[in-house]
């Protein structure tokens, strides 16, 4: 099984085997489609939600934050992604992850980011932006796709929207965090609690 080219993706998107929404046809590359990042970021540490005001978002040497990606995405249970960050972010020292696959049946999510900057100068970070990508292959279908219930691990980021705190962060945290509603925010950032 290989990766999925421009015109084979084009071609899953348009039998929505893929779902990619809102999809903008310019940032469909050779072998991928590039995605934005959307305008909220969560600190982990904390669960402080930072709302990326217009002038941006400034990452320091050091930060890490979970965003995610502005377009919200499904596949197919024969269909799974990888995400990458892209080189021109990686070039400035600012890594961009995606913890583990877009697996076979994941739908109707935004994708979460790990975001941290390893340079020793701040990077501006841009609601809108694209900075990662994805590429996708064809596989075969899945016995138990993404969001099939087996159990309580089997579906737990199944329809995530925005930036999404770890399934079980209470077995690895010293303290608990708990997401909360988001109150008004104050200059780009808001607190939850």
């Amino acid at each position: 099984m290989t990766s999925l080219v421009d015109w084979q993706i084009y071609d899953a998107l348009n039998r929505r085997e893929i779902i990619i929404e809102p999809f903008d046809p310019y940032a469909l590359q050779s072998g991928s489609v590039d995605l934005r990042l959307a305008d909220k970021l969560v600190d982990p540490a904390d669960g402080t939600v930072i709302i990326i005001p217009a002038e941006g978002f400034e990452l320091k040497q050091g930060d890490f934050f979970l965003g995610c990606t502005e377009e919200i995405l499904s596949v197919v249970p024969y269909i799974k992604g990888d995400l990458q960050g892209k080189s021109t972010i990686a070039r400035h020292g600012v890594r961009v992850e995606a913890a583990g696959l877009v697996d076979q049946g994941f739908k109707d999510g935004q994708l979460t980011l790990e975001l941290s900057n390893c340079c020793r100068k701040p990077f501006r970070l841009f609601a809108g932006m694209h900075i990662t990508q994805i590429t996708f292959e064809r596989t075969m279908q899945a016995q138990y796709p993404y969001g099939t219930d087996r159990g309580p691990s089997s579906n737990h980021y199944q329809g995530q929207l925005g930036p999404t705190l770890p399934y079980n962060s209470h077995l690895y945290a010293t303290e608990e965090i708990v997401p909360a509603e988001v109150v008004p925010v104050i200059q780009g950032v808001a607190r939850v609690g």
